[in-house]
């Protein structure tokens, strides 16, 4: 954006700004008349102040979460999972990263039309969010547990997953092998031409441990690596990277 378009979206701000102010003092001033008449109690009044800000609240929360929610599957969208990310970068702890895609969804798209995807969007993102609220895996006889921080939809069959505590590729490969089983163990069944239908839906995934590495670098090595393998394996498929060590660690 240049400046002279920064400058007038800047001064569209500042008159919306100050126009909610006049509707505000228009407000406490039909208000404040009402008490003066003795329409209204000071204590009503105080009243009507109240509710009326609750719902102002209200209204900019829900606001804020629709603009952090995908609209289809309802899961946090591409802009609130970076948001997750970035926070679990700064804080500076070892975490897993999982990615998953769905196979072939374009052909089940277009075999079956868009509405039939939506759907195993839908379920897909249903599942995923159940099967990785909370996952423990044994190893050493010792539980590790790995609660999710955050799961995403940020691309069209794509989702993301963090794994906040999971510093271990075999915790992390046993809950990604979970959560591709919870999809592939039953298939789905959809409404087609008024026909209930069976799908095989399948996902790939791709992930690996972050241990300081250049965030933006390590989301690439997942997505573009981990996860392009595991569908060069044939899909289906689970591809877990070794954790890539820093300069600093090297040298260690």
């Amino acid at each position: 954006m240049d400046s002279e378009s920064s400058f007038v979206t800047k001064q569209k701000e500042i008159q919306a700004a100050r126009q909610k102010l006049e509707e505000h003092r228009d407000f406490l001033s039909t208000l404040s008349k009402r008490v003066e008449r003795r329409l209204i109690t000071p204590e009503e009044r105080d009243e009507i102040i109240a509710i009326t800000l609750l719902r102002k609240v209200g209204s900019i929360e829900q606001a804020q979460r629709k603009a952090l929610t995908d609209a289809l599957t309802q899961l946090p969208n591409k802009k609130a999972f970076e948001e997750a990310y970035q926070e679990q970068i700064n804080s500076e702890k070892l975490f897993g990263l999982l990615i998953a895609d769905i196979d072939r969804f374009k052909v089940f798209n277009d075999t079956y039309g868009h509405l039939v995807g939506d759907n195993i969007l839908t379920q897909v993102a249903l599942l995923l969010k159940s099967s990785v609220r909370e996952h423990g895996t044994n190893r050493d006889n010792q539980d590790v547990v790995a609660k999710i921080g955050k799961i995403g939809r940020i691309g069209g069959e794509e989702f993301a997953m963090l794994l906040p505590g999971v510093s271990n590729v075999e915790d992390l490969r046993n809950i990604a092998e979970r959560i591709r089983m919870s999809i592939c163990v039953n298939p789905l069944q959809v409404s087609s031409e008024g026909k209930e239908v069976q799908l095989p839906v399948t996902i790939s995934i791709g992930g690996s441990i972050y241990t300081g590495e250049n965030p933006d670098e390590f989301f690439e090595r997942v997505d573009k690596k981990a996860l392009y393998e595991a569908k060069r394996e044939g899909r289906n498929k689970v591809v877990i990277l070794m954790p890539k060590q820093t300069p600093q660690q090297e040298a260690a």
